[in-house]
């Protein structure tokens, strides 16, 4: 029996400015950036605050971060200037609704 959960993921080149993912068609739930270049990862979900988010770098160390994180909107989300968003870097992303 399905669970009756979407999800969907894509990739962007991250800008270091204020990225918006726009193409998720619904309010996500849940969040997760991964930064391949970089190997930060930023995840976020409905219990969090706009603009924030648990940051994992690299080497393991756990964060949170309560600004320039994710932000969800109506049909998709923002990322703020946190780490995760290094100019041109590979980011892939997927969300929950």
């Amino acid at each position: 029996m399905a669970s009756g959960v979407q999800r969907l993921a894509g990739t962007f080149i991250a800008t270091g400015a204020l990225q918006s993912v726009l193409t998720v068609q619904w309010r996500p739930k849940k969040v997760t950036v991964y930064n391949r270049t970089t190997g930060i990862t930023l995840e976020w979900n409905e219990a969090f605050e706009d603009a924030s988010g648990k940051k994992t770098l690299a080497a393991g160390t756990v964060s949170f971060v309560t600004t320039g994180g994710i932000t969800p909107v109506s049909n998709g989300f923002t990322l703020g200037t946190d780490s995760v968003n290094t100019a041109a870097a590979v980011c892939y992303w997927e969300a929950f609704q």
